[in-house]
């Protein structure tokens, strides 16, 4: 047998260390030869979702492997690159370089690349990086949309052609948004409270395709709440309901200096909502 046909048929593991990044291919009767990738230097690596394609970050440029052939498909010049993100079904890669002289400077920094192609399909400019936030571009489970959070916006890309004019739903003093899986996709956003209105939590249907400005639309699902200043959004598999983890800094019973969290359960329809737990943070 082949090195080639052992590699297809072996399980291959990604090992990455001090020296950088290398692939091995496993038989049942242990470690096949070196593998044709070899050894490279890099500061990430991502997997696509379907394990088809190997994203790297490297000095100045991301690379893009196709784990099928183990032939690098793509060296993209992106110097300052450190966050990297697959779509839903890996047909684009999402590329943010950090916004200094080390990176992509004043230029736009935030590209999306269709993989198989290498090609540049969309860039905008996104000036802070929040690990927490990312993915600033998410995908429907189809890859057939995308969204973005901007300030009091949430701008819908339509893939099929990223340089047609986003549409655009208002949703003021928007602080986080998450994009449902399943099919028709739906948006959950969450909007603090202020001034002694509570804050509150709207599940959104995507603006109509023939939108051409920003528009209002009612929720399809609305809870509000007070006493949460963070929630983290943890949808159904098929996008029918989201679970709600919300947390404030000061716990209004005075019984933890550590504050407190709640869990909350709310069907993407509207048709139920309920807390579903409420406790205090504990010490690390």
């Amino acid at each position: 047998m082949s090195a080639s046909q052992q590699l297809s048929t072996s399980m291959h593991v990604l090992e990455r260390g001090p020296a950088g990044a290398a692939m091995h291919a496993y038989s049942e009767q242990g470690q096949l030869d070196e593998h044709p990738l070899g050894t490279w230097q890099t500061s990430h690596t991502l997997f696509s979702p379907d394990g088809r394609f190997l994203a790297s970050i490297k000095a100045d440029e991301v690379t893009i492997c196709d784990t099928g052939s183990n032939m690098i498909l793509h060296s993209i010049s992106s110097p300052g690159t450190i966050a990297l993100h697959f779509s839903s079904t890996s047909k684009y890669l999402s590329v943010y370089q950090k916004a200094n002289a080390t990176g992509a400077g004043d230029k736009k920094n935030l590209c999306v690349y269709e993989v198989k192609e290498g090609l540049k399909l969309y860039a905008c400019f996104q000036k802070s990086f929040i690990k927490a936030d990312w993915p600033y571009i998410q995908f429907s489970a189809d890859d057939s949309i995308a969204c973005r959070a901007v300030t009091n916006e949430v701008h819908f890309l339509r893939c099929s052609d990223f340089g047609a004019q986003a549409l655009r739903l208002r949703v003021p003093r928007l602080v986080t948004a998450k994009l449902s899986p399943g099919h028709p996709a739906t948006l959950a956003t969450f909007v603090p409270e202020i001034n002694g209105q509570p804050g509150s939590v709207c599940v959104y249907t995507p603006p109509p395709n023939d939108s051409d400005a920003v528009i209002e639309l009612p929720p399809l699902a609305r809870k509000s709440f007070f006493r949460i200043q963070e929630v983290d959004f943890n949808w159904a598999h098929d996008g029918s309901a989201v679970l709600i983890l919300g947390s404030s800094d000061v716990d209004a019973t005075n019984q933890s200096y550590y504050g407190e969290t709640s869990l909350h359960f709310m069907r993407a329809e509207g048709d139920l909502d309920c807390k579903v737990s409420e406790k205090m943070h504990r010490a690390p």
